[in-house]
Formats: structure tokens, sequence, C-alpha cells
């Protein structure tokens, strides 16, 4: 029988002491917000369907200038995802200083070049004609956003709210005052990220106020100035001049009333940043508030108040328009952003169970693959084809694909709307399946 000497045991019981210390001193593993991955999911499957949804009721596809429809939702609620995804990817290191601003800057230049570069790419998928090329997209939206708010993120200056509270516990001395003021404007307070983060809202509003300026101050030749119309607008016309006609958007939705417009243009973008602002405010209250509660009381409260706003604003003032990005429209999708974002959280990060997650893994697939399957989407389709459409694989003619002959053998004995309406969700359903194929293999593409 073996026997151990003392310096072995010693030996031993240090090794355990320093695995047990490395075991508390061990950060735990950060908890995946899979609200975020469902909205994500149902905002990237939408965008496949209404893209593929074209011929079918008009109540889907983009509003061709006033009005909202079912498409008009998608590029806002992805801005609004940007907005909370920089938040939980950057507040700590903001806040505690992890990470020098220099190595923050450098992270978020090359994440924007990426997007802006890969945007530019898919969108010209086969036709590199640089005569022509369109330079605005889905992307490129995203990512000049995306650097607009990050950078606001890392350079504007945070007020200590701790301050505010330490005053008030030592100058109000009235209890029932005191709470009233800590429950506000406190560390914890329902106003609390509003003031922490005052130096960005100021930068949100500075830049949707020159918005305002350049939408309705240009003197537009045969028009004037404060024109709205889709004939007359200042966001097309700084397009033709800084963009020119041939690098915008060759098949809007306002066509015939508009010569030249580009839903994803210069300054509808300054617009859209508001999207991804309140995105941000979103973000940090899932940073600065642990309790379920206090989340939700934020995102319903705000989601409550700019959805009546955007309605009076859009019967009495401006009205709904998406290729404008008008105020009435920015405030709408911010408040469905918010109020569809509670309902995921939920549905999906509240309960502590696993039985919801299994029964939305296609959706949490598109989610945690959105990128991937935006990309799948445009060569997929440029290759094998669209109904009606060419394809780059085909057989004689170019009508002659894939795609083509799926539509025309299973769905023209159905009427034009229904026919299209069924082939977009068999088109998202392709997507669906590639995404949780990726899943399923623990692949994953991010930017």
């Amino acid at each position: 029988m073996n026997y151990r000497t003392d310096e072995e045991n010693k030996s031993i019981n240090t090794v355990l002491i320093q695995t047990e210390q490395e075991t508390i001193n061990k950060p735990a593993k950060k908890e995946r917000l899979v609200s975020l991955d469902v909205f994500r999911g149902f905002t990237i499957w939408l965008m496949v369907f209404v893209n593929n949804a074209g011929g079918s009721w008009d109540w889907i596809e983009h509003a061709a200038w006033d009005g909202v429809h079912l498409a008009d939702f998608v590029m806002p609620f992805f801005l609004f995802i940007v907005g909370v995804s920089i938040s939980l990817s950057m507040s700590k290191m903001v806040e505690q200083g992890t990470a020098t601003k220099k190595e923050l800057l450098k992270k978020v230049v090359e994440r924007t070049l990426k997007l802006f570069f890969l945007g530019l790419f898919l969108s010209s998928l086969f036709d590199w004609n640089l005569e022509k090329l369109r330079i605005p997209g889905v992307l490129q939206r995203i990512a000049c956003d995306y650097f607009i708010v990050s950078i606001t993120m890392i350079f504007a200056p945070a007020i200590d709210v701790n301050k505010i509270e330490q005053y008030i516990d030592e100058n109000v001395s009235n209890y029932n005052l005191q709470n009233i003021l800590r429950f506000t404007i406190g560390s914890q307070g329902l106003f609390s990220i509003l003031i922490r983060y005052t130096f960005t809202w100021i930068v949100a509003l500075v830049i949707y106020l020159i918005y305002i300026i350049l939408l309705y101050s240009p003197d537009i030749p045969d028009c004037g100035r404060g024109s709205i119309s889709a004939k007359c607008n200042s966001v097309g016309y700084i397009d033709e001049l800084i963009l020119t006609p041939k690098h915008m958007y060759q098949w809007p939705t306002c066509r015939p009333e508009c010569k030249n417009f580009d839903p994803e243009g210069i300054l509808s973008t300054m617009s859209s940043t508001a999207s991804c602002f309140i995105g941000l405010y979103a973000g940090y209250v899932l940073a600065r508030f642990k309790n379920h509660r206090y989340r939700l009381l934020h995102w319903i409260v705000v989601g409550l108040i700019l959805v009546p706003v955007s309605i009076l604003l859009h019967f009495l003032i401006i009205p709904y328009n998406k290729n404008l990005y008008s105020l009435s429209f920015v405030l709408l999708m911010a408040g469905s952003a918010c109020l569809l974002f509670s309902l995921c959280y939920v549905v999906m990060d509240v309960p502590k169970t696993e039985f919801q997650k299994k029964i939305f893994i296609p959706v949490i697939a598109l989610g945690m693959n959105s990128i991937a399957v935006y990309a799948f989407d445009n060569i997929f389709f440029d290759i094998f084809g669209r109904p009606g459409g060419y394809a780059y694989i085909h057989y004689g003619r170019g009508e002659n694909n894939l795609l083509n002959w799926t539509y025309q053998t299973f769905y023209t004995w159905m009427n034009n709307k229904t026919a299209a309406f069924m082939w977009a969700l068999t088109d998202s359903a392709f997507n669906v399946v590639f995404a949780l194929i990726l899943y399923k293999k623990k692949i994953f593409f991010k930017i």
C-alpha cells in the first residue's frame, strides 16, 4: 500500500486550492440575450419574405410614398437591433475603461468598412460596371449608422448619476420627496439613462435637426423650398447632386412620380440614425438594470409614448414616409420596435425554461446568422433565378432557370397575388433551412 509523503500532500493541497481559487475568480459565462436573436431572426425573415413578395398584396410591399406597409418595418428594426448590439458589445468597455478609446475606434472603423464593402459587393454582384455602380444600400446604411452611434458612444462623456442620488440623500429631508426623486432621477431612476447619457442624446438631436434643416431649406429647381412630395423633395435632390443619378437605385417605389430617388440615400441615412440611437437607449437599459420589471417598464413606456405621438404627427404635421424617413415614421418604428422587443424578452428571457427556445429554434438560427442569410438570399437567387427573372445558371434563355421552373410548376394554378405570396413563403423557407444547417453545425458568421 502506497502512502503519500507530507511534501506530496502539501503539493496536492496547493494545487486544489489554486484550482478552487481560479474557479471562483473565473468570470461567469455571459448569458446570451435570446430575445435579441429572436427579434433579429424575425426581422431577417421578414426582409427575405417581403423582398420576394413582389406582385402580391400592396400592404406587404413598400409604400409607394406616404403611408406604412409591412416591408417598411424591416430597415428600422435592423437599425434598432444594431443600437442594442452596440450597447451590449461596448458599454462595459467604455464604462469600465477595459479598452482604450483608440482600440475601440479601430474596432469600429474595421467593422464599418467590412459592412459597407460587403453591402457594396452584394448589391453589385456579378455586375461591376463602375459607371453605374450603386453606392448606397442596406448594409451601407447600417454601416454608416453603426459608425455614427458607436463613435458617439465612445467619445460622448457620461454624467455620474450616483452623485445626483448622493445629493438627494444629503440635501432632501422630506422622505416622500426623496423617494420620488430617487425613482425619477436617482441612479436607478426612470430617467437615469436620459440624464447619464445626456451628451449622447444631444448628438442624436443635433444630427436630426440638421436633417430637418436640409429637408426643408434647399431651393429645389422648379419646386422651391419645403416640398416633400415624390416629385419634389430635397432628399432625392441632394442625392442627385452628390451621388449622381447613375449611382442611385434605379427602381424606387415612388416611380413614375419621382425621377431619381434612392431609398438608402444620404439625407435619409442621417434621419435613420435616430432608430439606432433609440436602440442604443434600449441596450443601455439592459446594461443598467438587472430587474426584468425595470427593463420592461422602460421599453414599454417608451413604446407607448412614441407610437401615439407618431400617429398625431402623421395626421397633423408630417405623414409616415419611409423614403424620406420622416419624423413620424422614425417614432412609429422606434415605438413599435420597443414594444416588439419587450414581447420577445418576456417570451424568451424572462422564463427560466428551455421549452420556448426549442420552439423558436428556426428564428433563433436566422438571428444568429443574419449576415450569412442576407448574403445567401442575394447570391443564391442571383445564381438560380427568381420568378419571372433571369439567372446566371440557366438552360438556353436566362428565364429558363431552376427557381422559375419551380414557380411555374407549383404556383401558376393560383391567382397572381396568392402565387406571389406563396412563393415568398417558399423562398423564405429556403433561407430558414440554410440557417438551420449552419446552426446545427455551429457555424456562425460575424463581422
